[in-house]
C-alpha cells in the first residue's frame, strides 16, 4: 500500500487494521477481487445477518493493545472479559457476502484489497502518516 511515512517503518513493529468490510470469501468473490491477498483462516463463528455474514477468526497475533485503544473499549460492561479467552491470539472479523456458504469450523479463504489496510505507529496510536508522525 502506498501510504506516506510508511517507508519509516521498514523492519519495525507496526499496528495493522483491516476493516470487517474490506474482506471478501474468495469463493463467493468476484473477479474484481483477482489478484487480491489471501488470508487463510478457520471460522470460529458466523453470524447471519441477512444481507451480511460476520466470520470471526484467530490470527496468531497478539491482541494490541495501546491505551487510547483500551480507553476506546472501556464501555464499563464485560463485553472485553472474553477476549483473554484467546490466548495470545487475536479475534478478527471478517463481513462477508450472505452468498457465502461458510460454516463455524469451516476452512475459508479471505481476499482482501491490500490498498484498504491502515496502518498505526504502535507509540503514539496515531495512524502512519498523520501530521504528528512526520
Amino acid at each position: 500500500a502506498d501510504k506516506p511515512g510508511l517507508d519509516q517503518y521498514i523492519g519495525k513493529k507496526i499496528i495493522l487494521g483491516i476493516r470487517p468490510s474490506d474482506f471478501e470469501d474468495a469463493a463467493s468473490a468476484g473477479s474484481h477481487a483477482n489478484g487480491w491477498a489471501t488470508l487463510p483462516v478457520k471460522a470460529e463463528v458466523t453470524e447471519e445477518l441477512g444481507s451480511e455474514i460476520n466470520v470471526l477468526f484467530l490470527i496468531d497475533a497478539p491482541p494490541v493493545e495501546h491505551k487510547d485503544t483500551v480507553a476506546a473499549a472501556d464501555t464499563g460492561d464485560d463485553e472485553e472479559a472474553a477476549l483473554p479467552l484467546v490466548g495470545d491470539k487475536s479475534l478478527w472479523t471478517a463481513r462477508v457476502n450472505a452468498r457465502s456458504h461458510v460454516r463455524p469450523g469451516q476452512r475459508i479463504d479471505l481476499v482482501l484489497d491490500t490498498h484498504n489496510l491502515h496502518f498505526f505507529d504502535p507509540t503514539s496510536g496515531l495512524a502512519i502518516g498523520h501530521e504528528a508522525n512526520r
